[in-house]
C-alpha cells in the first residue's frame, strides 16, 4: 500500500469512518477534495454546519426535520405508539 503525507492519511482515515466507504473510496474522495477549489469546499463545509445546526432526525420516523419544528408530531392517545406518525 502506498504511504501518503500525514494530513492525507488522516483525511483518508476519517473518510473511511463514513458508512459504506472503504479504503479505496476514501482515497478517491480525499484526492477529489484536494483537487476541489477552496470556494467549493467552503460551500460544502457551510452546508454541513447548517445541517448540524438546524436539522435533526426524528426519533420516530427517522426523517430530517427542522430542529425547532418538532411540533409536527401528531399523537392520538387512542392509538398505540407504533401508530405514531410525523
Amino acid at each position: 500500500m502506498l504511504e501518503y503525507a500525514e494530513p492525507v492519511t488522516k483525511l483518508i482515515d476519517e473518510l473511511k469512518r463514513l458508512p459504506s466507504i472503504g479504503h479505496k473510496s476514501a482515497q478517491r474522495l480525499a484526492f477529489h477534495i484536494m483537487r476541489t477549489p477552496d470556494n467549493e469546499l467552503e460551500r460544502l463545509i457551510h452546508g454541513h454546519h447548517e445541517v448540524k445546526e438546524r436539522i435533526v432526525l426524528c426519533s420516530i420516523c427517522n426523517k430530517p426535520h427542522r430542529r425547532r419544528a418538532l411540533s409536527h408530531l401528531r399523537f392520538d392517545f387512542a392509538r398505540p405508539l407504533s401508530n405514531l406518525r410525523c
